[in-house]
């Protein structure tokens, strides 16, 4: 088996900051060390605050992302109304109305994850349309997002390092799925940084299938739809883990209109893509097989306490304590 970092997901917004250890280095350090962690995955909100975080412990990021964005990438007036909304509320979603100073956003973001330290970054390939939320019907298909991917990914490239691992996130939405190896060798292929690779997330894949019931059928379907990506197993480089069984909910929300407001959007995402650590030690055979150099336990805690008790769940799961 090859090294395998085990790490935490991270956003350092200053509330995340004081609400999970109280602004304090010391609080950071016994977390990270007391759960026996290599470090993080950091989602660079701010520039590294060194008096709070060391880069020693940053081991990657996880880019900033929209998960509307393809109507305002292509500046296409009547999906950003449908969408989004008005002038106001496009200026207030992306922070311009300007794509190329969005760019510049981006931009700022993976310097600022470069210059943290990390030596990966996370790259969401994924659109969700509000009005087709909770129905799952898009009026955009995986193979359009893949190729406005590349695209934005092209347009941002000079900004990464060639020593630095791009990898590519998988989501539910259409884009990447996993589910379409095809669509990945497309991906691989015509992005100009030639050193990515996939952080294969098990919660959104499980969020692929509405008919997985508890965890040992969400292991077997992770570990079969691995199988089927063949040579491509090669480039799953990381894995962000967790589960979810939302099948039934999804299914009771189809027939459900989805407003466009953000509590209402984040509540039914939260209440498909649950975050909650593996508990059957069956998830063992995803590491044996997958082999994966960066292993994150990616939750969304709701205090310390919940933290460190999520990840002693899966840490125990896993075998790890």
């Amino acid at each position: 088996m090859r090294h395998m970092l085990e790490l935490f997901n991270f956003a350092n917004a200053p509330e995340e900051i004081n609400r999970l250890f109280g602004g304090k280095k010391e609080n950071l350090v016994s977390f990270i060390e007391g759960n026996n962690l290599d470090g993080m995955e950091l989602m660079a909100c701010e520039p590294l605050q060194e008096d709070f975080l060391e880069r020693r412990y940053v081991k990657g990021s996880h880019l900033i992302f929209w998960p509307t964005w393809f109507g305002f990438w292509r500046q296409d007036e009547e999906r950003l109304r449908r969408d989004i909304g008005n002038d106001e509320a496009v200026r207030y979603m992306y922070g311009t109305e300007n794509v190329r100073e969005w760019l510049g956003f981006w931009r700022d973001n993976i310097r600022r994850s470069v210059e943290a330290g990390a030596e990966y970054l996370v790259f969401h390939i994924a659109e969700s349309e509000p009005s087709a939320l909770s129905s799952r019907q898009f009026t955009v298909t995986d193979e359009e997002i893949v190729g406005a991917s590349v695209e934005l990914v092209n347009s941002l490239c000079n900004e990464i390092p060639e020593d630095c691992l791009l990898l590519f996130e998988n989501l539910w939405w259409p884009g990447l799925t996993l589910l379409k190896p095809r669509l990945m060798e497309k991906l691989l292929e015509s992005v100009r940084h030639k050193n990515c690779g996939f952080m294969m997330d098990t919660g959104h894949l499980m969020n692929t299938n509405l008919e997985l019931r508890n965890e040992a059928e969400s292991v077997d379907y992770v570990l079969d739809i691995y199988r089927r990506l063949g040579e491509l197993q090669k480039y799953v480089r990381g894995i962000h883990l967790h589960q979810s069984q939302s099948g039934e909910y999804v299914k009771a929300m189809m027939s459900k209109h989805i407003g466009k407001g953000p509590g209402e959007i984040f509540e039914y995402i939260r209440n498909v893509d649950r975050h909650l650590p593996f508990r059957t030690t069956d998830v063992k055979r995803i590491l044996e097989e997958v082999q994966p150099e960066y292993l994150v336990h990616e939750f969304l805690p709701k205090s310390t306490e919940d933290w460190n008790m999520k990840l002693a769940v899966q840490r125990h799961a896993l075998g790890l304590v």
